[in-house]
């Protein structure tokens, strides 16, 4: 079988969890909390497995981009000492990278809720802003190759315990932004989000906060399993996205990452391949949002996927050979739903599965964001 080119970018996505404790249990949340309460954290030798791991099965699979995500758990419960270590290897590492192959797109990403964080932290991730810029400098391609700090918001969750403390959160957003930090917030889409209206969120994240939002899905893992009332229906999220977008448009395009069609890969694709390390150095070949399986492969200890495992070959080979199975798999879904002939399969990538509970696909409907693509492209990414 041939696969198909899933994106215009050929692109993968490393989201590293350090550490899987969190200072906060919300409904949403696609980790279950019982697997919130581990204390351990990623060794130095683990973290630098990781990153030769990253870096090795980019080159093998001759990609144009890699997106490197920093997330828990919560990494302000890590020790200062080692986030430190954490955000300075890889901004050293992947600045090195991007010397010996300047074709190759990287992007740094780290993720923290900033709910009840000292001052001390704030500052710090401004020194870590200006540790990048030098260390990239002559090397970054904007938009992407920022250190980018992504906090998020979701208000029918317990993500705010108190108006206090939300008006905190904010006081903190706007410290960093207001000094250049590029922070992005995650709106995932729960009933809640959408009640709010585009306009309300926009004007907060945007105009008052000067965040990057961008979309998530509520997935039904971990937690939010228990709470399916979150689960909005697939044409609330489609007419709320047109909304979204359709006011940032009207408002000067403030969003550089809703413009064009092909940003759309952090919207709503499966990346080229998606690879999540945890803590231990088990790898699950999907994204974060198979936080609990990549739990249970902590518990098996046959597991072969590991970064720490000594045989590198044997390692990138079987990891190649995982991440063909699952583009092989995502072709198959995409014949289905006749996503061959779709306008947008260059940078949808088959669909979002999430939803796949929600459409009929023997009938051949889209369980991706076909309305909301076509859509825009008929009103606004024509008319550039």
């Amino acid at each position: 079988m041939i696969l198909m080119n899933y994106t215009k970018f050929k692109s993968i996505l490393a989201q590293i969890t350090p550490n899987r404790n969190c200072n906060l249990r919300c409904k949403h949340c696609f980790i279950s909390n019982e697997h919130k309460a581990l204390e351990e954290y990623m060794s130095e030798d683990g973290f630098h497995n990781t990153l030769d791991f990253i870096s090795s099965i980019a080159l093998a699979r001759e990609v144009k981009e890699i997106q490197f995500d920093l997330m828990g758990g919560e990494l302000s419960l890590l020790p200062e000492s080692v986030l430190e270590f954490y955000i300075k290897t890889a901004i050293d590492y992947w600045s090195s990278f991007k010397i010996k192959h300047p074709e190759i797109t990287v992007g740094i990403t780290v993720i923290t809720n900033f709910i009840n964080v000292t001052p001390d932290y704030l500052n710090k991730f401004l020194y870590y802003k200006e540790y990048a810029q030098e260390k990239f400098l002559g090397h970054l391609e904007y938009p992407y190759n920022f250190l980018v700090v992504t906090t998020s918001y979701e208000p029918d969750t317990n993500r705010f315990v108190s108006e206090k403390q939300f008006l905190k959160w904010k006081e903190s957003i706007k410290y960093l932004t207001s000094r250049g930090m590029l922070v992005g917030t995650a709106l995932t889409g729960t009933s809640g989000t959408l009640k709010m209206g585009a306009p309300a969120l926009y004007k907060m994240l945007v105009d008052e906060l000067n965040t990057i939002p961008h979309f998530d899905y509520l997935s039904l893992y971990g937690d939010a399993l228990n709470h399916p009332e979150l689960m909005p229906t697939y044409d609330e999220l489609v007419e709320f996205m047109k909304d979204f977008y359709t006011y940032n448009i009207h408002n000067g395009t403030k969003l550089f990452d809703y413009r064009e069609p092909f940003m759309l890969e952090n919207l709503n694709s499966r990346w080229y391949g998606a690879y999540s390390i945890n803590f231990d150095g088990t790898i699950s070949m999907d994204s974060e949002s198979s936080a609990d399986e990549q739990y249970e492969l902590i518990t098996n200890a046959s597991n072969s996927l590991n970064v720490n495992n000594p045989n590198k070959e044997r390692l990138l080979a079987l990891a190649i050979k995982k991440s063909e199975e699952r583009l092989i798999a995502l072709q198959r879904d995409s014949f289905k739903v006749d996503c061959v002939g779709c306008d947008h399969v260059s940078y949808c990538q088959g669909g979002y599965i999430h939803y796949e509970d929600f459409v009929d696909l023997s009938k051949g409907e889209c369980t991706g964001f076909k309305p909301f693509l076509d859509f825009m492209s008929s009103k606004y990414w024509s008319k550039k």
